[in-house]
């Protein structure tokens, strides 16, 4: 019995996306394919890092103690400069928003 689903969207602006089967996730154990999760292409990254954008001042205002319990529920890869989002909006200084458009270009 199984406790995966057979397929897994990515988010995008807070809305789920089911765009595709392309990502397969392989159980560690057995080698074998557990799942599978959407894959988000180019657009849809770009897309994504628009909508941090326009977030930014939202969370500038934001006070503290609710960033903290809004972090603390979302799951980000962690190996992933695009979906640090964390990062982006721990910095105050926009001028880090054009680094993480030119490697979402790369």
């Amino acid at each position: 019995m199984s406790v995966l689903q057979e397929a897994y969207p990515y988010y995008l602006n807070n809305k789920a996306v089911y765009a595709n089967e392309d990502l397969e996730v392989t159980d560690k154990y057995t080698g074998e394919i557990a799942t599978r999760c959407a894959l988000a292409d180019a657009k849809a990254i770009d897309e994504g890092i628009a909508g941090a954008v326009r977030a930014t001042d939202a969370m500038a205002r934001m006070p503290s103690y609710k960033k903290e319990r809004y972090w603390s529920t979302v799951s980000v890869d962690s190996g992933s400069d695009l979906m640090s989002w964390q990062w982006l909006f721990a910095s105050k200084r926009e001028s880090r928003l054009p680094t993480l458009k030119e490697k979402s270009l790369a």
